[in-house]
């Protein structure tokens, strides 16, 4: 049975250019090779929870991977990936606990796109130029994760472990071409707030 809703607020702030990639639907000479994904007709750039669920469930996941007792905590908290059918079927012991809301952008009016020329080298040594886009350093995204418990769950190991997977995150990196530098995020607010939650 639900026994509580519990949720966590705060920004991802952008500390390097931050690529999470769009779709191209048509390319025009001089164009952008690599756009980030966009709503609002192709004005403002998003980050989908999907990404950042994503991400933080690989970094807690390579970090406890020989511990099987964490890898169950991560699967029962992030989901064993089964349907929606699926997780009603089994009731409450396979429902997801924590949803990660797509991230918007703080100031919609500011301009926070800047395009990144790019050489890669293929195997032959030639070098193949491309431009990307990416949001600009010090842009500001509003986060929400909602944590659903239950009546048997422990609520300070659940959100413990969200916390944890943030400050993973906060280490490591956001999007695509992180070996290149790109995707540091500031997510210590977010940290602060589960820090709370936890504690509350």
């Amino acid at each position: 049975m639900l026994k509580e809703i519990v949720k966590v607020n705060g920004r991802i702030k952008v500390v390097t250019g931050l690529h999470i990639g769009g779709i191209k639907e048509s390319f025009k000479i001089g164009g952008v090779d690599n756009p980030v994904i966009k709503i609002n007709g192709d004005k403002e750039p998003y980050i989908p929870g999907s990404s950042i669920k994503g991400k933080i469930r690989y970094l807690l996941t390579k970090k406890h991977e020989s511990d099987h007792k964490m890898l169950e905590l991560i699967d029962k908290v992030f989901g064993k990936g089964l349907s929606k059918k699926e997780e009603e079927k089994n009731n409450e012991e396979m429902s997801t606990r924590v949803i990660f809301r797509d991230a918007f952008i703080e100031n919609s009016n500011q301009n926070v796109f800047e395009i990144k020329p790019e050489n890669t080298i293929d195997k032959m040594g030639v070098a193949k130029p491309r431009l990307v886009e990416r949001v600009v350093p010090g842009t500001e995204f509003n986060e929400e994760i909602v944590f659903n418990i239950f009546d048997k769950d422990n609520k300070r190991e659940i959100i413990n472990l969200v916390k944890e997977g943030f400050e993973l995150l906060q280490e490591n990196y956001l999007g695509g071409s992180g070996s290149r530098g790109y995707g540091k995020v500031d997510v210590s607010e977010i940290i602060e707030d589960l820090e709370k939650k936890v504690n509350k």
